[in-house]
């Protein structure tokens, strides 16, 4: 029997456009039913899922991280499964969930059917899978420029990523967590709910996005060339490790800082301090090769 999908894909990136297209005529030729809404804005992705709740059985998103993140509002109320056909340049969702990065074989675990349960952390009335930040992370996603990202690929993290050490500035924050407050000052706070974030970045070296708890670490170096040597275990997670580096998990989190501080979620400028943070254990089922059928 045909299951049928809402499709939807970032067409404003060429790369994905000409992937999504390829990925329609496979999905097709495995018995997907497709509908393809037109989506012009993120609010669109979202609306559309819950409009067509009743007439599919799962939501396919051929594209990033951002592309995912702007679907997740319309997933948490429809309830709806999650395909994801990785078509970004981070992709650290499917790095998490092991996904291939081949596109044929990302429709495969599609095809299967096979779903896992994953938790949502949610800042300020805002849905995210992977992490939020603030800091180094902020001036990364406002120096990562579509034409930077277009010519560089992934490469384009690290030239953006060096750019921002080199300029980084260091700020107080205050984090309050099961009544209890640290005063701290910082050059990059992450809150993570997946394991991976900024195109390879490691939450924490145990962090799954199934796990039911947020991972923070807070990153306390002033100097350039200090936060350089970190950065290997920055990359692998094992910074809890370090000296200068602040570590905390729990359920819910409340982020001040002494002006409004931007938060990138997912890679998308999405709100400011103060930010509550909260999760979703087991908020959505998204299908994964490393899952048992629910």
């Amino acid at each position: 029997m045909p299951r049928r999908a809402l499709f939807l894909a970032n067409r404003n990136a060429r790369s994905c456009a000409e992937l999504a297209d390829h990925a329609q005529v496979i999905l097709k030729a495995n018995d997907f039913e497709l509908i393809i809404p037109n989506t012009q804005s993120r609010d669109d992705v979202s609306r559309a899922i819950e409009s067509h709740a009743a007439d599919v059985d799962c939501v396919i998103v051929a594209g990033g991280d951002g592309s995912i993140n702007a679907a997740l509002v319309g997933l948490l109320k429809t309830g709806l499964p999650l395909g994801v056909i990785p078509a970004g340049t981070a992709n650290d969702l499917a790095r998490t969930l092991e996904l291939p990065t081949d596109m044929i074989e990302a429709i495969e675990v599609i095809v299967r059917g096979h779903t896992r349960k994953i938790d949502v952390g949610i800042v300020n009335d805002h849905p995210f899978l992977n992490a939020a930040s603030m800091g180094l992370s902020v001036r990364i996603t406002r120096g990562l420029t579509k034409p930077l990202k277009r010519r560089w690929g992934p490469f384009a993290y690290v030239l953006t990523a060096i750019r921002a050490v080199v300029q980084s500035r260091a700020f107080h924050v205050e984090i309050e967590s099961a009544g209890e407050i640290a005063r701290l000052k910082t050059v990059q706070l992450v809150i993570g709910n997946g394991r991976y974030f900024g195109s390879g970045m490691t939450v924490h070296e145990d962090s799954q996005i199934d796990d039911q708890k947020l991972d923070v670490y807070s990153v306390g170096v002033y100097h350039w060339w200090s936060l350089i040597a970190l950065l290997p275990s920055l990359r692998r997670g094992t910074h809890h490790s370090q000296k200068n580096v602040y570590n905390a998990s729990g359920h819910q989190f409340v982020i001040r800082s002494h002006r409004p501080r931007s938060i990138t979620a997912d890679g998308e400028m999405l709100t400011q301090t103060p930010a509550n943070f909260s999760l979703c254990p087991a908020a959505i089922s998204v299908y994964a090769s490393n899952a048992i059928s629910t």
